[in-house]
């Protein structure tokens, strides 16, 4: 397959999973008459821009425009796995079904995960184009660490991705801390760790485990029949 043609598949499933995605958000609505999940288009949306930033990068031949698009990919990278949180909501939001609760979260979760992923794959095939198939994999498994960090920041401590412009002394002192007393923010290491291997084991199934076959070799019955003569 083409790689244009691929890219090309690759968006409309993208697109056909946010607009399912939307159905949803629209069914839990009308059933419920409420707005209390419209969170999730905004989530959803902020998902997306980290794959806008990652093609702009690709797609860039000045080393210092890279390196400004690969940066604010990197700094918006963790609201893609960041929907993965918005179960927690399931506790206290219940004036709808739980099943489509549950359903709509999944999707969105796995909406932005799959935004999310496709934006490091960029990154990645890039430092294999390059010739630096290493320093790519060093990126990706630190791109997981580092949105697991961002995960614990937005989840626990409110912070956004575009308080780095607006606050960043704030939002580094408080890295800072947890860096610097590890054992006093047990809490946030778990949830760094534990979102940054999650999500590292998801990478590396996609694009290691999924070009593994899963039969060494095809059944006798199932082959192309010999022909007589």
């Amino acid at each position: 397959m083409k790689p244009a043609t691929q890219r090309f598949k690759v968006l409309w499933l993208l697109a056909a999973s946010l607009a399912w995605c939307g159905t949803l958000i629209i069914v839990r609505t009308a059933w419920t008459k409420s707005f209390d999940y419209a969170f999730l288009v905004w989530n959803l949306a902020l998902a997306s821009i980290p794959l806008f930033f990652s093609t702009l990068m690709v797609w860039q031949s000045r080393l210092l425009l890279r390196f400004l698009f690969g940066f604010l990919w990197l700094l918006f990278l963790p609201n893609a796995p960041y929907i993965i949180t918005d179960f927690m909501h399931l506790r206290t939001l219940t004036s709808g079904p739980i099943w489509l609760d549950v359903l709509m979260l999944s999707s969105c979760a796995a909406t932005g995960l799959a935004l999310g992923y496709c934006s490091i794959i960029q990154i990645h095939r890039s430092f294999n184009s390059a010739g630096k198939p290493r320093l790519g994999w060093i990126l990706v498994i630190l791109s997981m660490f580092l949105s697991a960090l961002g995960i614990y920041l937005g989840r626990l401590l409110r912070w956004r991705s575009i308080d780095f412009f607006r606050n960043p002394f704030g939002l580094l002192a408080d890295i800072a801390e947890r860096v610097l007393n590890p054992f006093a923010h047990y809490r946030a290491w778990a949830v760094i760790l534990g979102f940054g291997t999650f999500l590292s084991l998801g990478y590396l199934f996609l694009t290691l485990g999924c070009k593994c076959p899963l039969t060494t070799s095809a059944r006798r019955d199932f082959a192309e029949p010999v022909k007589q003569t």
